[in-house]
C-alpha cells in the first residue's frame, strides 16, 4: 500500500530573521516550501497570520484538490510539553504563547507546537540520517542559537516539562581569552549562526545560500572563524557524547554547513567533536520537514 500523496500536512518553523512553512505528503514528500524573509523578529501573531495567509493560497491553488490533516509548529525555545504552550523564546521575544489554538480555530485542525530541536531530533531518528540506530545526540544551529536533542534506547528524552536539550547553554571550553566573543559566555554566545554569517558578508539566508557562499569564499576572517569552532565546540560535544554513548551523532543546520562545507584553507575538522565512544558515528544532516510534523 503507498501512501496518499493528497493527504497533508503544514510543518512551521519561525525564526528570528524567516518563518518558513511547507507542506508535506503522508509518504514525506515535500509538496510546496516557502521562505519568507523578515525584516524585523517576529511576534506569535504575527506566525500565526502568515501561516493562515500562505495555507489558504495553497489550498486555492497548488493544493487545492489535497486534504489537510495538521499542523506542526517547530519553535526555537521552551515549549512546554503538556500544552505546546511556549513558555519562553527568548530570541523571538515570546512568553507563555499559545499558538496552537488560533491557529487550529482558522484552520480546523489539529495544531501541535514543540521545540525545533527536539523535532529535528526525532525526525532524523524516525526518517533521516540516524534511523537505524537506537542511540543519538542531534545538535542544531539555527538562527536564534543551539539547540539539541537526545534518544537513548529508542526514546525521545524529554525532561521535566519537555525542556531537555538546550546545549547551547552549556559553557564552551576556549583556553585564551583572546578567542572569546564575550567574557562570560555560553555557547550559543561563542558560535552561532549570525557570527559565521557576518563574516561571510552575508544577509538573512537559508542554509543552502550560506552553504553556497562559504564553499566559494577564500575570506580569511571567515576562514578564522570557522576555524574557531575547533577551539570551543569540541568540549560541550565531547562532554554530551561521554555522558549517552550514542551510537549516531546528528549536526544540523549551520553546524553542518561549517563541518561538511569549509573553505578553502579552513583547518575545520569535524572529528575533533566525535565522541569518543569507539561505536559512535557523526552524521550531517539535511533539513527534515518530517521533523515538524511527525
Amino acid at each position: 500500500m503507498t501512501a496518499n500523496p493528497d493527504v497533508i500536512a503544514i510543518g512551521v518553523n519561525p525564526e528570528v530573521d524567516a518563518i518558513e512553512i511547507g507542506a508535506i505528503s503522508l509518504g514525506g514528500g515535500v509538496r510546496e516550501r516557502i521562505r519568507i524573509e523578515l525584516d524585523s523578529v517576529p511576534s506569535a501573531a504575527d506566525a500565526v497570520a502568515a501561516v493562515v495567509r500562505v495555507v489558504n493560497e495553497w489550498q486555492q491553488s497548488a493544493l487545492k484538490d489535497c486534504r489537510l490533516v495538521g499542523v506542526g509548529v517547530a519553535v526555537p525555545g521552551l515549549v512546554r510539553a503538556s500544552d505546546g504552550v511556549v513558555r519562553l523564546a527568548p530570541h523571538l521575544g515570546w512568553h507563555d504563547e499559545d499558538i496552537a489554538a488560533p491557529l487550529s480555530e482558522a484552520l480546523r485542525v489539529t495544531v501541535a507546537v514543540d521545540n525545533d530541536a527536539s523535532l529535528g531530533a526525532r525526525a532524523e531518528w524516525l526518517f533521516g540520517a540516524a534511523r537505524e540506530h537506537r542511540d543519538v545526540i542531534y545538535l542544531n544551529g539555527g538562527a536564534s542559537g543551539i539547540g539539541g536533542g537526545l534518544i537513548l534506547d529508542d526514546r525521545l528524552i524529554g525532561g521535566a516539562g519537555g525542556y531537555a536539550g538546550e546545549w547551547g547553554q552549556t559553557r564552551p571550553g576556549i583556553p585564551a581569552s583572546g578567542d572569546r566573543v564575550t567574557m562570560d559566555g555560553v555557547l550559543e554566545d561563542e558560535v552561532n549562526r549570525a557570527l559565521v554569517l557576518q563574516a561571510a558578508g552575508l544577509g538573512a539566508v537559508d542554509d543552502a545560500t550560506f552553504a553556497q557562499a562559504l564553499a566559494a569564499s577564500e575570506d580569511k576572517v571567515l576562514i578564522a572563524r570557522c576555524n574557531g569552532r575547533d577551539v570551543f565546540s569540541p568540549r560541550p560535544w565531547a562532554m554530551l557524547s561521554t555522558h549517552s554513548t550514542p551510537r549516531s551523532s546528528c549536526w544540523a543546520g549551520f553546524w553542518r554547513c561549517c563541518a561538511t562545507t569549509t573553505p578553502p584553507g579552513s583547518t575545520l575538522k569535524c572529528e575533533s567533536a566525535r565522541s569518543r565512544h569507539p561505536q559512535s558515528r557523526s552524521r550531517f544532516s539535511q533539513p527534515a520537514w518530517a521533523a515538524i510534523v511527525c
